[in-house]
């Protein structure tokens, strides 16, 4: 988008950086908002081909939101299971009024004891891969969505700081998992963030929302 945003005057584009995302803004002058739609118009189209599937939402809209148009849209349900976020991810789908109409409920389980208990996850996958590894961010998820008979689960495991990381397993690596009841599919990512323990947090409770907003419209 350089050249968009150094050579356009009228509308103008500019970039604002946020916590786990970028935000587009368009401004212009105009008599008023027919002939400031218009000159919007043809510029939007042009950055919404540029970026594609990078751009989840528009004016006020985040992935929050987002998450929750496409999971009305398809009848679907969520079900959350948290380590190091400890329940960001639920605090951010419940911002939305109405969720409850989608969002079933989650697990903050910090404890192993509690992956085990609750999330039916196997002292073998710990003891082998850890509570920090794709097998348990995995685990997680199809546990709690099998245990609230969500069609979606989202999980979340990592090491957010500032005490915690290894050689291996450093403080900012985390795994975000989705399960998908239908066909009993889990995808995993690996994420290394940066920052102070909030930030870490923060940005992979964004990400798990974007995970999912992803799988939901196909732009995987």
């Amino acid at each position: 988008m350089d050249d968009l945003l150094t050579q356009c005057t009228n509308p103008t584009v500019a970039t604002y950086v946020k916590t786990g995302e970028v935000e587009v803004r368009l401004t212009c002058r105009a008599r008023d908002r027919a002939e400031a739609e218009a000159l919007f118009a043809p510029l939007e189209v042009d950055i919404r081909q540029r970026l594609g599937a990078a751009i989840f939402g528009a004016d006020d809209q985040g992935l929050e939101e987002r998450l929750g148009e496409l999971l009305r849209a398809r009848g679907a349900t969520l079900a959350t299971a948290e380590s190091c976020t400890g329940g960001l991810v639920g605090e951010r789908v419940t911002s939305v009024a109405g969720s409850s109409s989608y969002y079933l409920g989650g697990v903050v389980a910090y404890d192993n004891r509690v992956k085990q208990n609750l999330l039916d996850l196997s002292a073998e996958v710990l003891a082998e891969h850890g509570a920090v590894s794709a097998q348990c961010a995995a685990g997680m998820a199809r546990g709690v969505g099998r245990r609230l008979g969500a069609s979606h689960a989202l999980a979340t495991t990592g090491i957010a700081g500032p005490d915690g990381g290894t050689a291996a397993k450093p403080v900012g690596m985390v795994y975000i998992a989705l399960w998908e009841a239908d066909g009993d599919q889990v995808s995993v990512e690996e994420k290394r963030f940066t920052g102070e323990r909030a930030q870490i947090k923060e940005r992979t409770a964004l990400a798990a929302l974007e995970l999912a907003c992803r799988h939901l419209t196909g732009s995987v």
